[in-house]
């Protein structure tokens, strides 16, 4: 009986690299940020807190997402169009932009810290 030829569609599985970790964020948890945000805010700050686990949501990620997403668009077409009927939508729009940033350097610290806002590469 033949034999099947060997199959040469990748590398033998000793060359194969290591598998990546299923999670993607650099961190597990607030207890690993620094011990001050914005060196006034403790980590066990309930404000601290809750600002960490409403930006660490999925929710809030789909939220902030779907309004930058919004906020193109209607750029887009006020300044495509050349009408300015959709400046009452622009300032809700960058009004949700502004508190996603607040909350996020609430929970992480602006720049100084290893985690921060400016810092983060998710």
């Amino acid at each position: 009986m033949p034999t099947m030829p060997a199959d040469n569609n990748g590398p033998p599985p000793e060359q194969l690299p290591a598998k990546v970790p299923a999670t993607t964020r650099p961190y597990a948890g607030i207890n690993e940020l620094d011990p001050l945000s914005l060196y006034m805010v403790p980590r066990s700050s309930i404000v601290r807190i809750v600002a960490w686990k409403v930006t660490q949501s999925f929710v809030f990620w789909t939220i902030t997402q779907a309004v930058v997403l919004i906020y193109c668009l209607s750029l887009m077409l006020r300044y495509g169009s050349g009408q300015k009927a959709l400046d009452h939508v622009l300032l809700p729009l960058m009004c949700c932009l502004f508190l996603e940033t607040v909350l996020k350097v609430l929970a992480r610290g602006f720049i100084v810290h290893k985690n921060a806002y400016l810092r983060d590469p998710v």
